[in-house]
């Protein structure tokens, strides 16, 4: 799976966006498929391993970390619980 890995990043426009997604701390991929997506954060994992934080809805969670084991099989993926969020403003609290 890693020779896969080596070709996405001989392309172009993908080493563009790996060289980005370490230059700033929030990431936004769009226009992709979602394992494209994965494949391209795949990419860039394997390239400078790193700890990676991936929000995704709920349903689609299954799917990311399954993708991404196919992509990165000695990773381990680890999910981290739903956070029920709330906000915090000038002492008032929204929920």
């Amino acid at each position: 799976m890693y020779e896969i890995l080596d070709l996405i990043l001989d392309d172009n426009d993908i080493a563009t966006v790996v060289k980005n997604f370490f230059k700033v701390e929030d990431f936004s991929i769009a226009g992709l498929s979602s394992t494209a997506k994965v494949a391209v954060i795949a990419a860039a994992y394997k390239k400078n391993p790193r700890p990676l934080i991936i929000v995704a809805e709920r349903e689609n969670i299954n799917a990311w970390q399954s993708d991404l084991q196919e992509f990165l099989p000695d990773v381990t993926i680890d999910e981290l619980p739903e956070v029920d969020l709330f906000n915090v403003k000038a002492g008032v609290v929204g929920i």
